[in-house]
């Protein structure tokens, strides 16, 4: 500043090789964090595929994406439509090639709006000791809300239910394709 300058230290970096692969790499590949080998997700689907890779030199996507890919990383994709979709990743190293696939079905799950009204309820009135589930599904075959509420399996319709403590309700619905939960939180104060 002015013209001024101010103390001027070194520091000194030694950057070593890394240690050596102790095999063939090593891929944890993930869609939406499941490292499981069948996925399957309601259309329309937004998810992120996930990988990190071990002991490789270089990696290459195929299938459902492709190209070459750094050993760690992330992208996102999106499906409005019904299909399976395939993510392969070879990664090659020093001491061999690895391969893993995970496998997406985007399926047409149940979709539904699910609510209570009113979310809170007060022990201490006469009159708001009850709350109305309600209900309305697409895409759905059958439903069950638990705890046990009986619904008869109606895709839509409402409820009462009377909680003497603060309870989660979950609605889950399903159809040949998969099945989709939803939950509703009824507070007892």
């Amino acid at each position: 500043n002015d013209g001024k300058v101010s103390n001027i230290g070194y520091v000194n970096i030694a950057v070593e090789d890394p240690p050596p692969p102790k095999g063939p790499p090593v891929i944890d590949l993930r869609i939406n964090n499941l490292k499981n080998e069948r996925i399957s997700l309601g259309a329309p689907a937004e998810y992120v595929v996930s990988w990190d890779v071990k002991d490789a030199d270089s990696c290459v996507a195929s299938g459902s994406w492709a190209g070459n890919k750094f050993l760690g990383g992330a992208e996102k994709f999106v499906s409005s439509v019904k299909k399976d979709f395939i993510y392969t990743l070879t990664c090659v190293g020093k001491l061999g090639t690895s391969i893993k696939t995970i496998n997406l079905k985007v399926a047409e799950l149940p979709v539904c709006d699910f609510s209570a009204l009113p979310f809170v309820i007060n022990r201490s009135s006469v009159l708001n000791r009850q709350s109305a589930l309600s209900w309305k599904c697409q895409y759905a075959n059958s439903c069950s809300i638990s705890p046990e509420v009986e619904i008869g399996g109606a895709t839509f319709g409402s409820t009462r239910v009377s909680p003497l403590v603060t309870t989660k309700y979950v609605l889950t619905c399903s159809n040949l394709e998969g099945r989709s939960s939803f939950e509703q939180l009824v507070e007892v104060k």
